[in-house]
């Protein structure tokens, strides 16, 4: 990893770099989701505390669901008021919201990254629930 132009630390195992890379790049994925989802519907306790776990403040994290809530009102006001343009840009955020949704279930359900990677999460304990 790089970080300010400096090489802080390099994975020697090239198959743990590949899992670390694509575990990134779905929690990345889980959340420009979840971004895009609380903009136009009110976040579960669950994935509000989930949240709420990335931040070391309080205040943070109450500025960023504070934002979702307007960013909410705002979406509630345009459809009430029938502005096309604000409607096509909502329209086009809801399709990318269910092929999000599409994709997230896809690797969920089929537990991807575990079939995918079971050798390298068998090899170290850390990378398993039960250890």
């Amino acid at each position: 990893m790089d970080f300010r132009g400096k090489t802080r630390y390099v994975i020697a195992d090239p198959v743990l770099t590949n899992f670390v890379t694509e575990l990134y790049w779905f929690c990345d994925l889980e959340n420009e989701f979840l971004n895009i989802k609380w903009q136009h519907s009110i976040p579960t306790f669950n994935e509000e505390q989930s949240r709420k776990f990335l931040y070391s403040d309080e205040t943070i994290s109450k500025k960023f669901f504070m934002h979702r809530e307007l960013r909410r009102h705002q979406f509630k006001q345009a459809m009430k008021n029938k502005n096309n343009n604000h409607q096509n840009l909502v329209r086009t955020e809801l399709d990318k919201l269910q092929e999000f949704e599409k994709l997230r279930t896809r690797l969920l359900n089929q537990a991807y990254l575990n079939k995918k990677y079971h050798s390298i999460i068998d090899r170290y304990p850390f990378l398993c629930a039960n250890y």
